[in-house]
């Protein structure tokens, strides 16, 4: 399940002909739309975890050997806007405001912090560049204090931090 209210849950049939697919229901329980996880423009990803910020399902997609982050309507199931990534990787997607969605993505060797408006897709700002984190293959991250982060590493190991917070730097 990805959201409950609106209901919208990941459905992935392994039969022949099985759906897989994004459902999306009203709240009577009647279908109202579907995003399909894979179609002519991009495949929906299903790590890292897609996010539900307001009436949108913003997930990692991947379009050929290009990745990205889409939005979609969670009451009709309509894309509504793409934020290309080119090669970076997408690491992790979270909400940090009303009107905005954070995504972390790696481009060797370097990790950049995205922050995204949840109206276009468009870019707020350039990209942090989050340098000599301890960040593991899998992890989350939430809004702190404005401007702050704390991670949270998924993955089990010795040698990483199992929580660490960010918090911006000024006048460089």
């Amino acid at each position: 399940m990805l959201s409950a209210r609106p209901l919208a849950v990941h459905v992935t049939e392994t039969a022949p002909r099985g759906t897989d697919a994004v459902l999306l229901f009203d709240d009577d329980g009647c279908p109202r739309g579907v995003v399909l996880a894979s179609s002519r423009t991009e495949d929906l990803l299903t790590e890292p975890s897609p996010v539900v910020a307001g009436d949108l399902l913003v997930t990692p997609v991947k379009n050929g050997k290009k990745n990205g982050v889409s939005a979609y309507s969670l009451t009709d199931g309509r894309r509504v806007w793409h934020a290309g990534f080119g090669d970076a990787n997408v690491r992790a997607l979270a909400r940090t405001r009303t009107d905005e969605v954070a995504v972390v993505t790696s481009d060797h060797p370097w990790t950049y912090l995205t922050r995204l408006g949840l109206n276009r897709g468009t870019q707020r700002e350039e990209p942090t560049i989050l340098r000599d984190l301890p960040l593991g293959k899998r992890f989350a991250f939430f809004p702190g204090p404005p401007g702050s982060y704390v991670f949270v590493n998924l993955d089990r190991s010795d040698t990483l931090p199992p929580t660490f917070d960010v918090d911006p730097v000024f006048g460089w």
